[in-house]
C-alpha cells in the first residue's frame, strides 16, 4: 500500500521542481516463501515509511497540440527527474497479536537510525485534456542509505541474547 501527494512548480520552459510527501507500507514473511531455508529462518516484518523529497524534473518530449486541432487544449509531456530526501522508518514484528518495534531490540547487535537519506529518480508522462484534466503515469526508483528497512542486514544473532520487547 502507498499514498502520497506532491506539488510541482514550473521554473522555466521544460524545467520543474517538485516536492513529495509519501507513505508506504512494506512487509515480508518467510512462511510465505517457497524456499525451505527461508521457512526455517522464520523472519517477518512490517514497516511504515514516511518520505519527504524534492526533485528537479526535465521535460524531454512534448506535444503541445495533441491531435493538431490548433486549439492547444490537449497536450502530452514526458519527463525525467532526480532529487534528494529523507525517509522515516521503524520496522516492527508481530508477537502475540501486538506489533513490537525491532530497532530497540538490536536484533543484529547494531544500532541504526529511524531516519535515512533517499535519492529518488523518476520517469513519467502525462496527458492534459481540455486544459483542465491531467492523466499520467510516473515510476520512481528510490536509493536508500540503510539496509535495515526490514531490520535484517547480514548476520543473525541467537534469539536468547535479544533484549526483551516487554
Amino acid at each position: 500500500m502507498a499514498a502520497g501527494g506532491f506539488v510541482r512548480y514550473k521554473i522555466m520552459h521544460a524545467f520543474y521542481v517538485q516536492g513529495n510527501l509519501d507513505w508506504a507500507r512494506i512487509a515480508g514473511d518467510d512462511k510465505l516463501s517457497s524456499n525451505p531455508a527461508r521457512n526455517t529462518r522464520n523472519l517477518s516484518f512490517r514497516n511504515d515509511l514516511f518520505e519527504l523529497t524534492a526533485q528537479a524534473q526535465y521535460v524531454f518530449y512534448e506535444v503541445n497540440d495533441l491531435g493538431h486541432t490548433y486549439r492547444y487544449r490537449n497536450s502530452f509531456r514526458a519527463y525525467v527527474g532526480l532529487g534528494a530526501g529523507v525517509v522515516y522508518h521503524n520496522p516492527k514484528a508481530e508477537l502475540n497479536g501486538e506489533w513490537i518495534a525491532l530497532r530497540p531490540l538490536e536484533t543484529e547487535g547494531n544500532k541504526y537510525t529511524k531516519v535515512t537519506a533517499v535519492i529518488p529518480a523518476t520517469a513519467g508522462f502525462y496527458f492534459t485534456l481540455n486544459k483542465h484534466l491531467r492523466i499520467g503515469w510516473s515510476m520512481t526508483w528510490r536509493t536508500t542509505f540503510t539496509d535495515y528497512l526490514d531490520d535484517v542486514s547480514t548476520k543473525y544473532v541467537e534469539p536468547s541474547t535479544l533484549k526483551s520487547p516487554l
